[in-house]
């Protein structure tokens, strides 16, 4: 992000392809998506457009959830890009973020003792920090044996959705 910023900066004429950005609008780099206009183009990360759906299946599973504990890295554009969009999905729906920021795998254990001990019901974590953590989550999976121990009910639509449900 802050290269591309850079390059259309230093020249109007070269092309600059980016790579992944979430918002190249917000961030000035190119006029619309339609129409970028300039001397930039490239692709758009659109996993910020599904923040609303995953806190509407978050919902769904746990209807009486409140408080979201959200697990980010700070230095991430694509976090602090995200936040507003996972803010307003959570506040939408009655639910309130409570954030704890961590920069390496290492801040794990102290970051989730600081959710935790603010009482949040459940924990949303950026892909940025699950990859770190060599967690890779492609599909949606449920897994059953892990609701029932916590006493979650998965809804019948929410396992008709899932690619897999783990017994």
């Amino acid at each position: 992000m802050v290269a591309a910023l850079a390059a259309k900066q230093a020249t109007g004429t070269i092309p600059i392809v980016f790579a992944s950005l979430t918002d190249p609008v917000g961030i000035g780099l190119v006029a619309s998506l339609a129409l970028p206009g300039g001397n930039a183009t490239g692709v758009v990360n659109v996993t910020e457009s599904l923040v609303p759906k995953r806190f509407e299946l978050l919902r769904e599973i746990l209807p009486r959830a409140k408080r979201v504990g959200l697990l980010r890295d700070p230095t991430e554009p694509q976090s602090t890009a995200s936040l507003r969009s996972i803010e307003q999905a959570a506040a939408a729906l009655g639910m309130t973020i409570v954030r704890a920021d961590l920069s390496s795998p290492s801040e794990l254990d102290v970051a989730v003792a600081k959710l935790t001990g603010q009482g949040v019901d459940v924990i949303y974590a950026f892909s940025t920090i699950a990859s770190s953590l060599r967690i890779r989550l492609v599909d949606l999976a449920i897994n059953l044996k892990a609701a029932k121990a916590r006493g979650i009910t998965i809804p019948q639509s929410n396992l008709l959705r899932a690619d897999e449900a783990i017994p």
